[in-house]
Formats: C-alpha cells, sequence, structure tokens
C-alpha cells in the first residue's frame, strides 16, 4: 500500500466519531512514494515494518478486539512501541492483545547544551580533540558485535550488516579504540543543523576517555550553531541518566514504552 492509500484509510478511519487509537510516529505525507506492508479492515490497519529478527507494527484502530484478530495474521516476534507523555499509554489494551510490557524509555533533552562549552565549564577539563575516530566500512563486524551483545533489537532497532555499513558510511558512528585495536567506547549519532541524537552510547572504558570521545562530536555540532540535543534512556539505568545530565539532558516528560509478543507459527 502506498503512503497515499495509508493516509486516505486513515482519514476515513477518523471520519466517524469513534476515537482512534494509534502508536504511529510517522508523517506519512513525507513518504508519499514509497509502498508499505499493510493489513487492513473496516476498522483498523496495521503497518508491518520487518527488521532484524522481529516485526515491528504501527497501529490504527477505532476497536481493539478487531486489531487483536488482524494480529493473528502476522508471524513472528511482534515489537509495539508508544511514545507519549503519558507513561504507559495504552498498556492494558496492548497487554489484552497478548503483548508483555518490554521496557519504558525515557527521553532526556537539552534545549541548549552551550553552558557545556562555557569557559567555566567543568566537561571541559576532559577536552582532548586527539581522541576518537570516524568509524569506516571495515569497523563493521567489531561494532556489528558490540551493538548485538550490548542491546535488545526489540528497543533499540539494531539493523543488518548492508543497513549497518550504510550508517557507517554516512559517518554516524565514532569510536575509539586500545593500543591492541580492540573497539572500547563507541557513539553512534545522527545530526541535523538544529538537533543531535546519541543513538547508541558504549562505554568499556576510562570514563575521563569517554567524556573526550562525546565532547569532541557534540563540539563540532555547537561550532555549527547547534543547540538541541536528546537520547532515549531505559528507566532505571541511572548510570545513563548521570552520563546525560552532564551535558544538560534531562528527562523532558516524554516516554516510549515496548511491548512484545513471541513468535507465532
Amino acid at each position: 500500500m502506498t503512503s497515499e492509500d495509508i493516509i486516505s484509510k486513515i482519514t476515513l478511519l477518523k471520519a466517524g466519531r469513534k476515537k482512534v487509537f494509534t502508536n504511529s510516529t510517522i508523517f506519512f505525507q513525507k513518504y508519499l512514494c514509497k509502498t508499505w506492508d499493510v493489513l487492513e479492515s473496516e476498522k483498523s490497519l496495521i503497518v508491518v515494518i520487518s527488521e532484524q529478527e522481529i516485526k515491528r507494527i504501527i497501529f490504527y484502530t477505532l476497536d481493539f478486539r478487531d486489531l487483536k484478530k488482524m494480529l493473528q495474521n502476522i508471524k513472528g516476534n511482534i515489537v509495539i512501541e508508544v511514545v507519549s507523555k503519558t507513561k504507559e499509554n495504552m498498556r492494558r489494551e496492548i497487554e489484552e492483545l497478548g503483548f508483555q510490557h518490554l521496557v519504558t524509555q525515557v527521553r532526556v533533552s537539552s534545549k541548549d547544551i552551550s553552558n557545556v562549552f562555557s569557559l567555566n565549564s567543568s566537561m571541559m577539563k576532559c577536552y582532548n580533540d586527539s581522541i576518537g575516530i570516524i568509524a569506516v566500512d571495515s569497523d563493521m563486524e567489531q561494532i556489528n558485535k558490540i551493538l548485538w551483545n550490548t542491546f535488545d533489537t526489540r528497543s533499540s532497532h539494531l539493523k543488518s550488516k548492508k543497513e549497518l555499513i550504510e550508517q557507517i558510511e554516512k559517518g554516524e558512528f565514532y569510536i575509539y579504540k586500545n593500543t591492541n585495536n580492540e573497539m572500547e567506547m563507541l557513539i553512534q549519532y545522527s545530526t541535523s543543523p538544529k538537533s543531535f541524537y546519541f543513538n547508541q552510547v558504549i562505554n568499556k572504558g576510562d570514563k575521563e576517555i569517554f567524556h573526550a570521545l562525546t565532547l569532541n562530536i557534540l563540539k563540532k555540532y555547537y561550532e555549527q550553531g547547534g543547540k538541541y540535543a536528546y537520547a532515549w534512556v531505559n528507566e532505571g539505568n541511572i548510570a545513563s541518566f548521570r552520563y546525560f545530565r552532564k551535558y544538560t539532558l534531562i528527562e523532558d516528560g516524554v516516554y516510549n514504552d515496548v511491548y512484545f509478543l513471541n513468535e507465532r507459527r
């Protein structure tokens, strides 16, 4: 189904007087030439996004009972994410579909990272512009192994090796290797002129070196006029909250609840 067809279906669902429940954060208007794997009924629409080992679904529905029937046609491990300013929004309804709650992720953000680079900033004591390199294609195997050994793809959106190469070639990975050429630190990030996103962050070495690594990539963004930065942190991960707080990223009241349904055959 094309994006235009999806937009039409959503409009039709919203035309009635009943509330439309959705977990979508996709603006289909931005992808008018894209086609999607879709299931639909009179009361519901499901967009299925196939990833490594899982199928992530986006839904629009007037009736969760109808949605439950439709889900029986999807095989494999299924994941639903709900981003909301209300923690555990729709949790009861989603668990009644047969899903289990995996984790709540908390968004941390800073509207202005300028203080990190001010003259009296304590963080700048760690600054060392010789720390870190941009990853290249030959680093792919090490990066892939570290990511899959560290994160759960259900909540971390891990990629195939082909997709990982594409991310490396876009310059999304900044890494640090020890004297044995082993990767000890990794930051995957993406930027736009007005936004810096910490995607994956891993440190298996010295904290001060890791702060130097972080400062190097963040400073480049700041010097180009960037101010806003954000990340998602698993609830209860105290070390990550402390790390991001040093860069003025704090909880901003947005949550991502991740649910999973074990494999169906």
